[in-house]
């Protein structure tokens, strides 16, 4: 076994870790105050991970590649040491129930707390199949100047995280335009570099190991946004709000990644456009539907926000599909919107 597949394994287990993590964040045996710090030590993770394995900063000095390996090494044992004693502690209680000595399922429910994993579970399939099968070193060219930045999948996704980070967090103003202007543009681009920061650090450009970490990104965003500020929703939306989140984010990484195969630089900075898109018109039907129908019963207005949100996600469905399988048509879809930006900016 070579030394990237050893590598693609231990980012394998680190990342079951922090699945398994999300899910007990999920059903509520990890405290949500834990999010930060983990998402940051999987980006700590990740950033070593990369600058061990793939940049010439360590490579060409044995010190530098020590310490990331070290820092590498020193997450991996953690994670093996959380994976078993949440397993055997609190992981099969969180997913099965014991009555008179028979494990179970729990009740049938809408939502029981185990319907994360179906979203997990896969991901967490495609993240281990990426780490076995794909051993390509890649090779990640560190951008000369800002027209070159997009090139760079690591430095654009960490530009990409930093300017959606802040806008999200910084940017004061009102609700309805918070909703309408800033969630639609830096969120999108907030999910996307997290999910391409992770991904392309420690995955390489496997693009199905991408979006696997995508859909965990978009999961998680999901998870947080409805704990914060949307808890008392129905499980409808719920689960429409963790759908949606997940299918934009992966499709901003799934084309952002078919762009990167076959060479269409111009087109890889547009990558979150459509996503954007598709955000802007959801929350501005959401404003929009809550002034017209304000007047309705709830049960009308839950339909009409059903009815839509399931629009959305079939056309977010199409085009993830477009981006994995219709190269040809994805770049198609985007080179007039390109075209268009490019002459208004």
């Amino acid at each position: 076994m070579n030394t990237i597949r050893i590598f693609r394994l231990v980012a394998a287990t680190v990342t079951i870790a922090f699945l398994l993590t999300l899910y007990l964040f999920h059903t509520g045996r990890v405290d949500l105050s834990l999010a930060p710090p983990t998402i940051i030590l999987l980006l700590s993770f990740s950033l070593a991970f990369y600058v061990g394995l793939y940049h010439d900063f360590a490579l060409e000095n044995p010190i530098r590649r020590t310490v990331a390996i070290g820092v590498v090494s020193v997450i991996l044992v953690a994670s093996l040491i959380w994976i078993a004693v949440s397993v055997l502690f609190g992981g099969i209680a969180a997913v099965f129930e014991i009555r008179n000595g028979r494990v179970i399922l729990p009740p049938e429910e809408f939502l029981p707390d185990w319907w994360l994993l179906v979203l997990l579970v896969p991901a967490g399939i495609s993240l281990v199949s990426g780490a076995v099968l794909d051993t390509e070193r890649p090779s990640y060219s560190a951008p000369s100047g800002l027209h070159e930045l997009a090139e760079s999948p690591i430095y654009f996704a960490l530009t990409c995280t930093i300017i959606g980070l802040w806008s999200v967090l910084f940017v004061g103003l009102n609700m309805v335009q918070r909703i309408v202007i800033i969630a639609p543009i830096f969120e999108e681009l907030l999910k996307f570099g997290v999910a391409l920061t992770i991904g392309a650090a420690i995955f390489g450009r496997s693009i199905y190991s991408r979006i696997a970490i995508a859909l965990v990104i978009g999961c998680i965003f999901g998870l947080v946004e409805h704990s914060s500020t949307y808890a008392g929703e129905p499980d409808i939306l719920y689960l429409y709000r963790v759908l949606f989140h997940s299918v934009l984010t992966m499709i901003s990484v799934a084309v952002y990644t078919t762009f990167e195969e076959r060479n269409l630089n111009d087109l890889l900075w547009i990558a979150p456009i459509y996503p954007i898109v598709l955000h802007y018109l959801n929350n501005a039907f959401a404003v929009l539907s809550g002034v017209v129908l304000a007047t309705t019963p709830e049960g009308t207005q839950l339909v009409v926000s059903i009815v839509f949100g399931g629009l959305v996600l079939l056309l977010g469905v199409a085009l993830l599909s477009i981006a994995i399988t219709r190269h040809s048509l994805a770049a198609v879809l985007h080179r007039e919107p390109y075209l268009f930006l490019r002459g208004v900016l």
